[in-house]
């Protein structure tokens, strides 16, 4: 339905990025391939998630946690989204 309703429009799952067994991924892979989309993880700064693997998992622990705070969120959303649709010839 969200593609006949927004054609041409990328679908996002975002996941977690838990460090063991990460459940997150999986499902968020899975949810993709199933609407024709892209799974979206968080990428930490170097180390935030060695130094705690639980408290650094998902978007919300990127834009309120992390260094890279919410401009990182921005950008990585950013770019998921042009290179979803530059892969899909900007339809």
């Amino acid at each position: 339905m969200l593609h006949e309703k927004f054609p041409g429009k990328p679908i996002v799952i975002a996941g977690d990025q838990a460090v063991k067994n990460n459940p997150g991924k999986t499902k968020a892979n899975e949810a993709a391939q199933a609407v024709g989309g892209v799974a979206l993880l968080p990428i930490f700064a170097p180390g935030e998630q060695l130094v705690d693997p639980t408290g650094f998992t998902d978007f919300n622990d990127l834009a309120t946690k992390s260094v890279l705070g919410a401009g990182g969120l921005e950008r990585q959303v950013r770019a998921a989204v042009v290179d979803k649709e530059y892969a899909d010839g900007g339809k």
